[in-house]
């Protein structure tokens, strides 16, 4: 699994996109920040088509539920890898993943 940055997407289980964010700016891979728990919880969710009379569309990026580091911590906070999965706010539930890594560098086995 490779280490997300903040060069990474991700969308929500309906097609929309996440806006990543690193609170971190120390450790990098090719100069870009890597990205740390939390760091996805409570970003922003655009262009969500799930919307109807009954439908909710995911706006906010909810708990990570898989995708922190074992073994690699920053400032105490583990680092996010591309299996990430998390829920989001809309009504299904929905969730969020990662769709590309941001990096080809730097992997964890």
């Amino acid at each position: 699994m490779r280490w997300m940055t903040l060069d990474s997407s991700s969308k929500c289980g309906h097609g929309g996109s996440v806006s990543p964010h690193a609170q971190q700016r120390w450790v990098t891979v090719a100069k870009v920040p890597v990205l740390v728990m939390n760091d996805p919880v409570g970003r922003p969710i655009s262009k969500c088509p799930n919307v109807s009379t009954n439908l909710v569309p995911c706006t906010v990026c909810g708990d990570v539920l898989r995708g922190p580091s074992a073994f690699v911590r920053v400032d105490g906070h583990a680092v996010v890898l591309d299996n990430l999965l998390g829920s989001t706010n809309s009504v299904g539930p929905s969730t969020y993943f990662a769709v590309d890594a941001g990096q080809t560098l730097v992997m964890e086995a």
